[in-house]
């Protein structure tokens, strides 16, 4: 939470959803900053700890979460309940699914797989 004196170092656009954020001094100093908007880190925030995620199809998630997660149409709230009832119906799926989730993060959204492709990325100006 930034402080009530602190202004923002930079804005940015989120990569996954393209909404604007700010990043503090204090996130900076603390190694901390931030590569997506807090409701986008949400979703990579339950990938980690292998939840069941269930979401609507806005900006990238369908991606995202194709394979360990699952994706209804906006503004569709009975096939959200339908979901829902399905997840609390079978457990065991929901479950390995959380888990493919969880690896998925691991593999393509952790700090060291973004550190991979920055280095990639980096070692073309050398």
């Amino acid at each position: 939470m930034p402080k009530a004196n602190q202004s923002a170092v930079m804005e940015t656009t989120c990569p996954h959803c393209q909404s604007r954020f700010r990043i503090f001094e204090h996130q900076l100093h603390a190694g901390k900053g931030q590569v997506q908007c807090g409701e986008c880190s949400k979703v990579f925030d339950a990938m980690a700890m292998a939840k069941v995620i269930i979401a609507t199809d806005v900006s990238d998630l369908s991606e995202i979460l194709d394979g360990c997660g699952w994706v209804v149409e906006p503004d569709k709230s009975n096939k959200l309940a339908e979901k829902i009832q399905y997840v609390l119906n079978n457990t065991e799926e929901a479950e390995a699914i959380g888990k493919k989730a969880r690896l998925k993060c691991i593999e393509k959204y952790s700090w060291n797989a973004m550190e991979e492709i920055l280095l990639g990325v980096l070692k073309k100006y050398e």
